[in-house]
């Protein structure tokens, strides 16, 4: 199969979140069975086209914005670059346009995000125009992820120009995210977007308030999320972000797929990164990084303390007011020690660094972003926290357990898939599940995790239990692979 990836990011040209890292890998990995897999994205600014050299694909590619002539312009006129023999990393083709792409200094975080996603998904489809007619490759399925490129989902399948000649293609919608719709919040619309009638001009003041997430969901040939449980989740009005009612109508057309972790790279047996590499079967190496993690964070240095971890913004969403509310009773628990990895809202800021004052010998905290230090903490950490409200997928809690660091969390989305309780008596699972926003259930399945930490031979199990799982986007692109082929079947 021919298949077309179409994203706002794709590792690693443009990574801001974790959507660049599932669309490479996932890329990788699909054309490892055998598809010839390529990537259309925006030419950001940030792009190093030294490090990463791109040749013309193609010149003065006409977009029409769909306004007639007159105080809007008619057409943009962008270029298409590509990167057509990387080792690494498959095929991809740049849109290339100066004032909405390259003269920007970020990916995203501007007002008129809406045009710029806009012009992405039209620019790719008059790139697919101009393919067929030079009679060069065309996908046979066109894979789009997140509402960036709803309006390609929309426009393929709705307007004539791009009906009549690539009608032909099927589409598979991918949302990473139901949160986030578009430049907009739609729960404050004047009426509630339905997603029908006709795509309005790129520059249309109305525009902005078409929910291109919506128009996807309803024009795609099949729809999916990154897990099961989440696409059960989001068809409920606690999850479904305005978007239940619309989901539950997709029937079999709508499911979900796990997304995967880089193996490679996050693998404790090869990580630079650490200061002693191990596997399952040599976890007294392990050893050394809880000390290296516990002097790097000013902590007593002490084998037998176990090391709690938190990594992730610090926001609701992510559960940090259910493990502030824990830590109030500190003085309850065994010895332990607790570190905290990530930026976020001020009034959390402030929280964690009164904690950290207050308890400066059992509570150690780096407010920032790091790309390098969550290997650290997953290879000297005892366990992992993510009290999440709600999680689509839940790479960090697989990430966690490659490294044997034992991942505490909610019981909600792909973390329910991912995370097995370990059962005492078979000594099966891998780790530990709390009732969602219960902050007693949390303390309480926090309480029996230390508890279990204590016996040494039960703790070894549980660890070789997590390491021994396969999390890998093989793993992700076989279930890919068969839901591409049920939808070229399909009518």
């Amino acid at each position: 199969m021919n298949i077309l990836f179409v994203a706002a990011e794709n590792a690693p040209y443009a990574q801001v979140g974790g959507l660049s890292q599932a669309v490479s890998f996932l890329a990788r990995a699909v054309k490892k069975q055998g598809h010839d897999v390529r990537v259309f994205m925006p030419k950001y600014g940030v792009i190093k086209t030294q490090k990463y050299p791109m040749e013309v694909d193609m010149l003065a590619l006409s977009v029409p914005t769909g306004h007639p002539k007159g105080k809007f312009p008619t057409r943009l006129v962008c270029n298409v670059l590509r990167r057509m023999d990387d080792k690494i990393f498959v095929p991809t083709y740049f849109l290339e346009n100066r004032e909405y792409y390259e003269l920007r200094a970020n990916v995203y975080g501007y007002a008129d995000e809406h045009i710029r996603f806009y012009l992405l998904s039209m620019g790719c489809l008059e790139w697919l125009l101009e393919q067929h007619r030079l009679g060069a490759w065309l996908p046979d399925i066109i894979h789009a992820h997140d509402w960036h490129t709803g309006y390609l989902v929309n426009a393929l399948k709705t307007k004539h120009r791009y009906k009549a000649v690539l009608g032909h293609i099927k589409v598979l919608y991918t949302v990473h995210n139901f949160k986030h719709q578009g430049n907009f919040d739609f729960k404050y619309a004047p009426k509630p977007a339905t997603g029908k009638g006709p795509l309005l001009p790129m520059f249309h003041p109305g525009m902005q308030m078409q929910n291109p997430m919506l128009r996807g969901l309803l024009s795609a040939d099949r729809v999916n999320t990154v897990s099961l449980t989440h696409a059960m989740e989001i068809q409920t009005s606690e999850f479904g972000e305005g978007l239940q009612e619309h989901l539950k109508k997709l029937g079999r057309r709508f499911s979900g797929i796990p997304n995967g972790v880089d193996v490679k790279t996050m693998n404790p047996a090869t990580d630079s990164h650490i200061v002693s590499r191990y596997t399952e079967k040599s976890l007294e190496k392990r050893k050394p990084n809880k000390l290296a993690l516990q002097k790097y964070f000013k902590l007593p240095v002490d084998q037998s303390i176990p090391v709690v971890s938190y990594i992730g913004r610090l926001a609701t969403q992510k559960g940090i007011e259910t493990i502030f509310a824990a830590l109030e009773h500190l003085d309850s628990f065994p010895k332990v020690q607790f570190i905290f990895l990530g930026g976020g809202d001020d009034v959390f800021r402030s929280e964690l660094a009164r904690l950290v004052k207050a308890h400066p010998k059992q509570i150690a905290a780096v407010l920032h972003g790091d790309f390098i230090l969550p290997r650290k903490i997953f290879a000297g950490s005892d366990i992992l926290l993510m009290p999440s409200t709600f999680e689509p997928g839940g790479i960090v809690a697989m990430e966690a357990l490659r490294y044997g660091c034992v991942p505490l969390v909610a019981d909600t989305g792909g973390l329910s898939e991912t995370v097995q309780p370990f059962n005492p008596v078979t000594l099966t699972g891998n780790g530990f599940l709390h009732v969602r926003k219960d902050t007693w259930s949390f303390v309480v399945m926090l309480a029996a995790a230390l508890q279990l930490y204590a016996i040494p031979a039960i703790w070894k199990h549980i660890v070789k239990n997590g390491m021994a799982g396969d999390f890998s986007w093989d793993h992700t692109a076989l279930k890919y692979n068969q839901l591409y082929t049920e939808l070229l079947k399909s009518k």
